[in-house]
C-alpha cells in the first residue's frame, strides 16, 4: 500500500514536470509600445566618419556582447556584399544578447537574440542616414526534454518574434553618443504595470 502511494506520487510528479516542460515552450506575452522607436537616424557626419565610429564604438563586443562584422574582415555576412552595402556593418552573437524589453512570460522578461545590419546611406557629403535592419529575432520561451547545447538532456525552446524597435534604437543611440549627437529623441520602452 505504501509502495503504491509512492509510485502514484512519483508518476504524478513526472507527469507534472512533463506538462510544465511542454507549457514553458509555448508561453510568451508581448508588451506594446504606445509609439515605436525610430530604426533610422540622419547624422551630420560623412559616411566614412560614421563607419569609423561604428568600428570604434561597436567593435570588441561593446554592444550587448555582439560581434561586429564589416566588409574588410575575413568572415563577412552575405548582405555586406550586396551593392550599396560596402560601408555597412553587421552585429551578431552566438549567445543570447540579454533580456527583451518587450517579451516576457510568467517568470519574467525573456532572453533574446537578434542580428543587426547597420546600413549607411549618404544623404550628402556631410550627412549620413544610418538604418538598423533586424534579422533572426527570437526569444527563449522555456526548456524541453531533448538534446541541448553540450549534449545536455534539456534543450531551449526559442520562438521567432517581430523586432521591437527598442534594441534597434538602443544601437542608434550608442552610435549617436559616440558621435556626440545631442538631439536624438529619448528611447521609448513599454510601460510596466
Amino acid at each position: 500500500m505504501i509502495i503504491d502511494k509512492l509510485i502514484s506520487k512519483s508518476l504524478f510528479i513526472v507527469f507534472l514536470i512533463i506538462i510544465l516542460f511542454l507549457n514553458s515552450c509555448c508561453f510568451k506575452l508581448a508588451m506594446r509600445l504606445k509609439e515605436v522607436n525610430p530604426t533610422s537616424y540622419v547624422f551630420n557626419e560623412s559616411t566614412q566618419d560614421i563607419r569609423k565610429v561604428i568600428i570604434d564604438s561597436l567593435g570588441n563586443r561593446q554592444f550587448r556582447g555582439m560581434i561586429l562584422d564589416i566588409r574588410d574582415k575575413e568572415y563577412k555576412r552575405e548582405v555586406l556584399y550586396e551593392p550599396g552595402n560596402e560601408d555597412d556593418a553587421y552585429l551578431y552573437s552566438y549567445e543570447f544578447i540579454g533580456k527583451s524589453a518587450m517579451y516576457y512570460s510568467w517568470w519574467g522578461r525573456l532572453k533574446m537574440n537578434a542580428e543587426f545590419h547597420i546600413h549607411l546611406d549618404s544623404v550628402n557629403v556631410n550627412q549620413t542616414k544610418v538604418s538598423i535592419h533586424t534579422y533572426n529575432s527570437e526569444v527563449v520561451t522555456g526548456v524541453r526534454p531533448g538534446l541541448g547545447d553540450n549534449l545536455t538532456p534539456i534543450a531551449l525552446c526559442a520562438k521567432a518574434v517581430p523586432p521591437s524597435t527598442v534594441e534597434e534604437y538602443e544601437l542608434l543611440l550608442q552610435i549617436g553618443k559616440a558621435l556626440g549627437e545631442k538631439n536624438m529623441p529619448a528611447l521609448k520602452k513599454p510601460m510596466i504595470w
